[in-house]
């Protein structure tokens, strides 16, 4: 079954043939050339797949994973699934679960994989729950603050930096927390976040403590993610935004670990409410390692919306 169609490991040859695919699956522009390597490329060899139709080499489907280390509790390394398609005439034909059946074992061959980290939306959660191999995780909140919005009182913060993330030579040490999903040093961060045409990331800084911000606008609205912070309050960054960011649409985004309740308490003192969007996930185990489930957190950079 499905012999007319090959898998391939992405190569550059195919990247027009792949935009023309996604472009038409999802009726959107997909990223640059530049752009795709710098999400898909790990060390010096993709982890991203084509599914090609042998007959016309046309491009029907696409999965691309970013590749993390995984906390060092657990050990190893985690994929997670973005840009993922089949082109919508073979939709229902069971191909998709012939594709990631093989790239499967491609991630873990190539890769040593042990767990592929999902993120499905509404409809293709249907799809992912009919997987017997698909994990479903609690769906993360995003929680939410409105700048100059509830009559907050903002502190006046002295002494921090208020950089673009992605030309700041500052080297920063990141400390270990047993809670999140991946483990990054600051040097990992920098080769997973880079700024493209609707995102670009910001830095906050003083000493070692520092925010990462990512900035988005949608719909005449600035969003400032907050996807990465290290010993610096969430008090602090909201007072530093917003005495930078002046325009009265501005919405400060952050993800919080449920079992966190320092910070749960420190965000809902700051007045973000659960009013953002709501990110199902789940987890693909492909060794014989068993996930902790539910145990570790993921960043917001673990998401390509951020």
């Amino acid at each position: 079954m499905f012999k007319e169609y090959l898998i391939k490991e992405y190569d550059d040859d195919y990247y027009q043939r792949l935009e023309i695919a996604y472009e038409e699956s999802f009726k959107r522009k997909f990223l640059s050339k530049e752009e795709y390597s710098n999400r898909f490329k790990y060390e010096k060899k993709y982890s991203s797949f084509l599914l090609i139709n042998k007959n016309n080499k046309n491009v029907i489907g696409h999965v691309g994973f970013k590749l993390n280390n995984l906390n060092k509790e657990i050990d190893g390394k985690i994929a997670f699934r973005f840009s993922t398609f089949i082109a919508p005439e073979y939709r229902g034909t069971g191909i998709y679960k012939f594709f990631m059946d093989k790239v499967k074992k491609k991630l873990v061959k190539y890769f040593g994989v042990k767990f592929i980290f999902a993120w499905p939306n509404f409809n293709n959660l249907l799809s992912c729950l009919k997987d017997p191999t698909y994990l479903n995780q609690a769906p993360i909140i995003t929680w939410q603050h409105k700048l100059r919005y509830c009559n907050y009182k903002y502190e006046i913060e002295n002494g921090y930096f208020f950089e673009n993330f992605c030309d700041n030579k500052t080297k920063f040490t990141t400390n270990e927390n047993n809670t999140n999903l991946t483990c990054d040093s600051y040097q990992d961060i920098r080769l997973i976040l880079f700024d493209r045409q609707n995102k670009k990331y910001k830095l906050i800084h003083k000493g070692n403590s520092f925010s990462i911000i990512g900035e988005s606008y949608l719909d005449e609205i600035i969003y400032l993610s907050i996807v990465f912070l290290q010993d610096i309050s969430i008090n602090k960054i909201i007072s530093i935004l917003n005495s930078i960011y002046k325009s009265g649409n501005v919405i400060v985004q952050i993800w919080c670990n449920p079992k966190d309740r320092f910070l749960q308490r420190s965000i809902i003192k700051s007045n973000f409410l659960p009013t953002g969007p709501i990110f199902n996930n789940g987890i693909y185990e492909l060794t014989e390692k068993r996930f902790p489930f539910n145990n570790y957190f993921p960043n917001m950079y673990n998401h390509d919306a951020f």
